[in-house]
C-alpha cells in the first residue's frame, strides 16, 4: 500500500486545519495510507526530522503540506530543504485555498482549492503514468500550479455530497476537542465581493443525514467530540438543509454545539429557521453585515433594508437569548469601501456597532480587492473599475504600506473610489475599538486550544483577551506539546 505524511500547517491556538483530514479520508478510500500530523509550525525542526525518519518506508511516494491560510516559515523552509536531501525521491506537494504567493523553494507543486480529485489525478500522473495534469501559467510566478477551485477547472472537486471524515487513533484527538463539520460544498448566492468557490450552486449538494449522524455518533464515542465549528460558505441556504441536520441531531444521545456562518437577512426573512436552528444546537453565529448602506448593499448581493436588518439582529438575538439554553454567541462582520459607503454612512454604522450588547463580537475589515484573477474571483476583482475603484499610487508610511509591510504575500490594489481611498478604510477599520467590551467572544475562537477542558458555557464567558493572553498560551502550550509527545511515541 502507498504511504504518504500529510503535516497541517495551522495556527496553534484554534482548531485542527480540516483540509488535510479530508484529503487523508479521500486517499485512504483509495488504498493509501495517510497520516496527518497537526500543528506543524509549533513542531521543534529536530523534532519534525525525529517524525520523519520514523515514519518514511519503502512504500512512502509523497509529503505533503496542507493549509487554509497561504503563509511559509523559515523553520518549514529548512524542514523541506532538508526532506530534499535526505529523500531526494520524495515528491512535496501543497495544498491551500488560496493562492501560493509565498516563497518556497522545494515543493514541486501546488494544488489550489477543494484538492480530492486534482491529487488523485496527479497521483496518477506521478506514479501510474497517468495523464499530465492542466497546470496553470501565471506571469508573477514559476510554480506549478494545479488550480481546482473553480467550476472553470477540470479539477474542481465542488458540489461533492460524499465529505465525510473518519479520524484514526493516531490522530490523538483529545477528549473535549473541537473539530471542524462540512455539511455542503459551494453557495446558491453570489456576492459581488465574495472569492469563494462553487457560488450559485443549483440542485441537491449535502451531504447526507446519514452521514452526518455517524460521524457524530463515532466522534463523541471514540474522543468525546461533540462541539463543531462548521466549513460552510453559508450554512443556512435554505430551511430545508437546516431541517434535515436538525432531525439527525435528535438520533443523538448527546446535545451539540455547531458554529459557523449564517447568512442574517436569510434567518430575517424566515424566522421559522430559527427553531430549527436551535434544535440543531447550532448557536454560534457568524452574520456577514457587510453594510448598513442600502445602496451599497444592493451593489454587493444584500439589499435588504438595514432598518429591517437591524432590528431583525435583535429579533434574532432576543429569540436565542430567550430559548438557547444561554448558549448563544453572534459575531457580526462589516466590510469598509464599499462602493457607495461614504465616511458618514460609515460613522453611522460605528455608532450603532457601539450600541450592540456587550458581549457581541464584531469584526470589521477594509475592502480587498485582490490584484491577480485566477479560479474563483470576485466580481469586485475582475471589474474593479466598473464599481468606481481607482488604484492610487502606495506613498511609504501609509496604512497600505504598513499593511504590506506586516504580509508580504499581500496582493492587492491600493484602491481609491469617489468616497475613501483604502488607507483611509484601513484606518477607519482600526480605530474601531471594542475594549469596552469585555464579555465578547469571537464564535471563531470558541474553539481555540486555550480553553481546551472548558465547556462551551465558561467559553463563551471568556474574552477574546484572555484566549490570546498568558493564561491562554500555557494551555495551547500544554495541549500542542501532549500532542507531539503522542506522535514522536507513537509507532507505525
Amino acid at each position: 500500500m502507498n504511504h504518504t505524511l500529510i503535516f497541517n500547517i495551522s495556527s496553534d491556538d484554534i482548531i485542527r486545519g480540516f483540509g488535510c483530514y479530508r484529503i487523508a479520508h479521500h486517499l485512504r478510500n483509495h488504498n493509501w495510507d495517510v497520516e496527518v500530523i497537526d500543528y506543524t509550525i509549533s513542531w521543534e525542526l529536530e523534532e519534525l526530522k525525529e517524525l520523519v525518519r520514523s515514519r518514511v518506508n519503502s512504500n512512502t511516494k509523497f509529503i505533503g503540506f496542507g493549509q487554509v491560510f497561504t503563509f511559509w516559515t523559515p523553520k518549514l523552509e529548512a524542514f523541506t530543504k532538508w526532506i530534499k536531501d535526505t529523500y531526494p525521491h520524495l515528491y512535496l506537494l501543497a495544498g491551500m485555498q488560496g493562492f501560493p504567493t509565498y516563497d518556497a523553494n522545494y515543493i514541486d507543486y501546488y494544488i489550489v482549492g477543494h484538492a480530492e480529485n486534482a491529487i488523485l489525478k496527479l497521483l496518477d500522473y506521478l506514479f501510474n503514468n497517468g495523464l499530465p495534469l492542466i497546470k496553470t501559467e501565471f506571469p508573477w510566478t514559476d510554480k506549478k500550479v494545479i488550480l481546482a477551485n473553480s467550476t472553470d477547472s477540470p479539477h474542481h472537486a465542488g458540489y461533492m455530497t460524499d465529505l465525510e471524515v473518519q479520524y484514526q487513533d493516531r490522530d490523538f484527538i483529545q477528549e473535549g476537542e473541537w473539530l471542524t463539520m462540512e455539511f455542503s460544498r459551494g453557495c446558491k448566492f453570489k456576492c459581488s465581493f465574495c472569492d469563494f468557490p462553487y457560488l450559485k450552486a443549483k440542485g441537491n449538494y449535502i451531504a447526507a443525514k446519514e452521514d452526518f449522524v455517524t460521524q457524530m455518533k463515532e466522534n463523541y464515542d471514540r474522543f468525546g467530540v461533540k462541539n463543531y465549528i462548521v466549513a460552510d460558505s453559508t450554512f443556512n441556504e435554505t430551511t430545508e438543509k437546516i431541517r434535515t441536520y436538525a432531525e439527525g441531531v435528535q438520533e443523538l444521545n448527546f446535545d451539540p454545539f455547531f458554529a459557523g456562518f449564517i447568512r442574517g437577512d436569510l434567518l430575517i426573512s424566515r424566522p421559522q429557521d430559527k427553531e430549527l436552528l436551535l434544535q440543531m444546537g447550532f448557536l454560534g453565529h457568524a452574520y456577514g453585515i457587510e453594510t448598513l448602506n442600502r445602496e451599497s448593499g444592493k451593489t454587493i448581493g444584500k439589499g435588504m433594508d438595514p432598518e429591517k436588518v437591524k432590528q431583525g439582529f435583535y429579533d434574532i438575538y432576543n429569540y436565542f437569548n430567550n430559548n438557547g439554553r444561554e448558549l448563544y454567541a453572534a459575531t457580526l462582520s462589516f466590510i469598509v469601501g464599499l462602493p457607495y459607503e461614504t465616511k458618514e454612512t460609515i460613522a453611522s454604522t460605528i455608532k450603532w456597532i457601539n450600541a450592540l450588547p456587550p458581549e457581541i463580537y464584531v469584526s470589521i475589515h477594509p475592502l480587498i480587492i485582490n490584484r491577480h484573477s485566477y479560479g474563483n474571483t470576485s466580481e469586485f476583482t475582475l471589474n474593479w473599475e466598473k464599481y468606481g475603484y481607482r488604484e492610487r499610487q502606495v506613498e511609504n508610511g501609509s496604512a497600505y504600506q504598513e499593511s504590506i509591510d506586516r504580509d508580504p504575500s499581500r496582493n492587492a490594489v491600493n484602491w481609491e473610489n469617489d468616497y475613501m481611498t483604502m488607507d483611509e478604510a484601513l484606518d477607519i477599520a482600526k480605530s474601531v475599538r471594542l475594549e469596552d467590551k469585555p464579555l465578547m467572544t469571537d464564535i471563531w475562537m470558541l474553539a481555540t486550544n486555550a480553553m481546551h477542558g472548558k465547556e462551551v458555557e465558561e467559553r463563551l464567558t471568556t474574552p477574546v483577551a484572555i484566549f490570546d493572553g498568558p493564561e491562554g498560551r500555557v494551555n495551547t502550550d500544554a495541549f500542542i506539546r501532549k500532542y507531539i509527545d503522542n506522535k514522536l511515541n507513537w509507532k507505525p
